[in-house]
């Protein structure tokens, strides 16, 4: 059987993802405005973008795998749109709590390290990097991940992320101008990894 075939079949439908994704409120509560409604598209079609299938999940790649999708539109809704995060990603923890949660659970913190050049993107530092598995500039994400391991039912680990954030270094967090060239909101506050 054809690979991409095989891949489908196990994949989940884009209507089964997009009516998940309705459920949990992406994009926080729109009022019933024709640009808050544009918002909500675009916050439906990025993050379908992301789920379905697909080797790159940055932005136009995610854009191409969703039919009414257009790049230009998923890019304005990332850089300009204003949205609750805090409350969507409450929505979130809330439906998988009910969803996909078990007494066997368990709650691992890690950090994704993020090979970058230059030193105006937020973060980036010389730190240790384990993708090179040495000192390099990189990025840090910290995200925590709720795992519930397989079962008779279901035998793959089941998993999500409930939080992810931007690992600040030292240097960057006693750097005021910095942070604020790079967009970064100040007070910071300083954490160690």
């Amino acid at each position: 059987m054809d690979h991409r075939r095989a891949s489908a079949k196990r994949s989940p439908s884009l209507s089964r993802l997009q009516r998940h994704v309705q459920q949990i409120g992406i994009g926080g509560p729109f009022r019933d405005t024709p640009r808050e409604r544009r918002q909500r598209a675009r916050a439906l079609e990025y993050t379908l973008g992301l789920l379905v299938p697909g080797e790159r999940k940055s932005r136009q790649p995610s854009a191409g795998r969703v039919p009414s999708a257009q790049y230009e539109a998923i890019q304005q809704f990332i850089t300009d749109s204003p949205w609750d995060w805090e409350e969507t990603q409450g929505r979130l923890i809330d439906l998988m709590a009910r969803e996909a949660t078990g007494p066997e659970g368990l709650l691992a913190i890690d950090d994704i390290p993020l090979i970058k050049q230059g030193t105006k993107r937020p973060g980036v530092h010389r730190q240790y990097c384990g993708v090179i598995g040495q000192v390099g500039n990189c990025q840090a994400l910290v995200d925590a991940v709720y795992l519930l391991p397989g079962n008779a039912l279901h035998r793959e680990t089941l998993g999500w992320c409930f939080g992810i954030d931007l690992y600040l270094p030292k240097a960057w967090a006693e750097d005021p101008e910095r942070c604020r060239e790079a967009g970064i909101p100040i007070p910071v506050p300083g954490f160690t990894r």
